[in-house]
């Protein structure tokens, strides 16, 4: 990669072939020693120092030529494919030099540190490899490994030193695979184009000379010699496209992302796929530090809902597959070195379409042939709740989450949690997972989270309210009534989330969606108290005459009891209903003119009836009284929207209601309801535009 200093990259390549010299002064091709070779590249540095600099393709071609004037060498040119100088020893060898241009100032994007676009729904299986070969640049690794392991992943500290023998153990345990380091390229055999290689941590000396002897002939290892840090120089071996082939495994739809310069080096990135990746990140050139750093951070930020960046969305935002998490960087600008160049209208609709321009180095993300891997952390989009589900078992209602969350990983290898605890799984898909909760008591709303194979996802609350309901029927001018006063217990999934990321229209868990449209009964440990009151009379005449005799019939009302939920039936006492959340414009029942005209509301239907009411009869004729059954005035399928404000209070408010006997009608009155658990700043809600 470019760094923060015009730097000298070196890379050394043992050939099986030997040629023979064509330089002034050629030595006899086998008889350099390891220190002859090391005494022509410092030579080859202290030139490529002396020149002045500012011109990349003239410090190149100096560089090729003094190569050519040195008896060490028997052939040079200059790499179009990698921007570098190569050139080969007498005994086979190649080495390569690159010129690194001036450093530009970048900009930071990360803060303090803290712990559908595609139909790729799958997740890495395994633990996640942060790797770092340089110091001294921007380093993007620390925060990386930091939002890995607070999304689930096992980080081990013991393999971030990426060496040649570390990189052998990568035997199909890695998931997430990133590293940062150096790339280069040379040309092992005239007549052919140059193979691409990384470097490692481990340093050259005689020993991993011998040791590595035949990964060095047979290509699969190159000695680079380069800038480690901005100042100084180190010499180091570097993997190539063989080296994965025989000797790499990465785990099921493992994302394997280099951070370096040309690493989407074709060759490579299909040794990678063949090892077993299945998504593949990489650039298409030389890329500043800053620049490659603010991509990682962004792709990593976006795809873990990290939300730990100075770009971060208020609210923040949850995890995102490749593809909306890149359309985002491509819209930015990001995924490429600074050039004025704005993204096409082909890259900025969607990343997976992006048309690489050859003249700027830029991130490619390439899906490969197995696997299915799009995301690294399950996203929930929203939830619902089915209060009274077919079939379930006593005591028990329905959540659905819906989102992207990879194929089903098994039992144990799953979990979705409500208030923090576990929930039975009843069906796992890539886009929705359904569970068991409880339908009253603990546990009734709270956040939920769901994991696949221990990686965590978003957090998204779920709501609850208790709403006290009045009504009253008064009849006869008022002189007797009957009332219910009904506590219902409603939950709903309000907060708002993004379709996309950085997408300012909020959406909402509303009946613009199918599985919303529905009728969802209100919670099961709904309840109420029921009384009936007062008395009336009536009077008329029992003789005729000009003094006729009346007589009068007292009538004295009486009764109450309790109402649990339960389906409406004849001749019992009961309290049922449904609910929905509705997303609406303009007078909702409750007589109130919403402004602005888009609200949050839920539609709640009400039915309520009960036995135990009597009537106690006298005359003024006789002695003694009868009591018997009366009807009550229940409630039948009244209607009432419960406007929900910013605050998540459900507002007081009131409607008519006919009452099940069809009297005139009656009002429906219900009080403020504070929430429980409702959205907070991480996932509260704004109005849409």
């Amino acid at each position: 990669m470019w760094r923060h200093a015009r730097g000298v990259c070196l890379l050394v390549l043992t050939l099986a072939l030997v040629s023979a010299g064509c330089g002034p002064g050629t030595v006899t091709a086998g008889d350099l020693t390891f220190q002859q070779r090391s005494d022509a590249i410092d030579a080859v540095e202290a030139h490529a120092a002396s020149l002045p600099g500012g011109d990349h393709a003239a410090t190149l071609a100096s560089v090729a030529a003094y190569m050519r004037s040195r008896p060490e060498f028997a052939e040079s040119g200059v790499s179009e494919e990698y921007g570098c100088t190569w050139a080969r020893f007498v005994d086979g060898r190649i080495l390569v030099f690159r010129d690194d241009p001036p450093p530009t100032a970048g900009e930071s994007i990360v803060g303090d540190r803290g712990c559908t676009g595609t139909l790729r729904t799958g997740q890495p299986v395994g633990k996640a490899r942060v790797l770092q070969c340089l110091s001294g640049y921007v380093d993007a690794t620390p925060w990386l490994r930091d939002w890995l392991r607070s999304a689930g992943y096992d980080v081990s500290a013991d393999l971030e030193n990426p060496t040649v023998e570390r990189l052998r153990s990568v035997q199909g345990q890695d998931g997430v695979f990133f590293i940062s380091t150096h790339g280069g390229g040379g040309v092992a055999e005239r007549g052919q184009g140059p193979l691409f290689c990384l470097m490692t941590t481990t340093p050259v000396t005689d020993e991993n000379d011998r040791r590595y002897e035949s990964d060095l002939k047979d290509h699969s290892l190159m000695i680079l010699d380069c800038l480690g840090t901005p100042t100084t120089r180190v010499r180091r071996y570097a993997i190539t496209a063989k080296f994965v082939r025989d000797h790499m495994r990465f785990g099921p739809n493992s994302l394997v992302y280099v951070d370096a310069c040309y690493s989407n080096d074709r060759e490579f990135r299909e040794a990678c796929f063949d090892a077993g990746a299945s998504l593949y990140a990489g650039w298409t050139g030389a890329v500043l530090d800053w620049v490659s750093a603010r991509a990682a951070l962004f792709m990593f930020d976006r795809m873990l809902g990290a939300n730990a960046t100075t770009a971060s969305e208020v609210p923040p935002q949850r995890p995102f597959d490749y593809a909306r998490a890149y359309s985002d960087l491509v819209t930015r600008g990001w995924h490429r070195n600074p050039t004025g160049i704005m993204p096409s209208a082909a890259e900025a609709s969607c990343g997976r379409d992006l048309i690489v321009n050859p003249t700027v180095p830029t991130l490619v993300f390439t899906p490969g042939p197995t696997g299915d891997c799009g995301a690294l952390a399950p996203s929930i989009e929203f939830a619902k709740v089915d209060e009274l589900p077919d079939d379930a078992p006593p005591g028990t209602s329905h959540l659905t989450v819906f989102g992207q969350f990879g194929d089903d990983p098994g039992e144990g290898q799953r979990s979705v949690t409500l208030d923090g605890t576990s929930l039975r799984v009843l069906s796992w898909t890539p886009c929705e997972v359904t569970c068991e909760i409880p339908a009253t008591g603990p546990g009734f709303s709270g956040n939920v989270q769901l994991a696949h194979r221990g990686h965590r996802s978003n957090v998204v609350p779920l709501t609850s309210w208790w709403v006290r309901v009045h009504y009253a029927l008064d009849y006869f001018d008022g002189a007797c009534t009957d009332e219910f006063d009904l506590l219902i217990h409603l939950r709903f999934d309000v907060h708002g989330y993004r379709r996309e990321p950085a997408d300012q229209r909020w959406r909402y868990p509303l009946a613009q969606f199918d599985h919303y449209e529905s009728g969802l009964s209100v919670g099961q440990d709904s309840s109420g108290t029921w009384s009936a009151s007062g008395q009336w009379s009536e009077t008329w005449p029992v003789t005729g005459g000009d003094n006729p005799e009346y007589a009068t019939r007292y009538h004295q009302y009486a009764g109450g009891g309790n109402l649990a939920f339960g389906p409406p039936t004849v001749g019992g006492s009961y309290v049922a209903g449904t609910a929905q959340l509705r997303f609406d414009t303009g007078t909702h029942s409750s007589g109130v003119v919403v402004e602005p005209p888009r609200t949050l509301y839920i539609r709640l239907r009400l039915s309520a009836g009960a036995t135990g009411k009597t009537d106690t009869v006298s005359m003024s004729t006789g002695p003694g009284s009868i009591t018997e059954p009366s009807p009550l005035s229940g409630l039948s399928d009244v209607e009432m929207d419960l406007i929900i404000d910013d605050n998540y209070h459900i507002q007081a408010g009131r409607a008519l209601a006919v009452p099940s006997l069809g009297e005139s009608a009656g009002v429906v009155q219900w009080l403020e309801s504070v929430p429980t658990n409702a959205p907070d700043a991480a996932t509260a809600r704004v109005r849409l535009p």
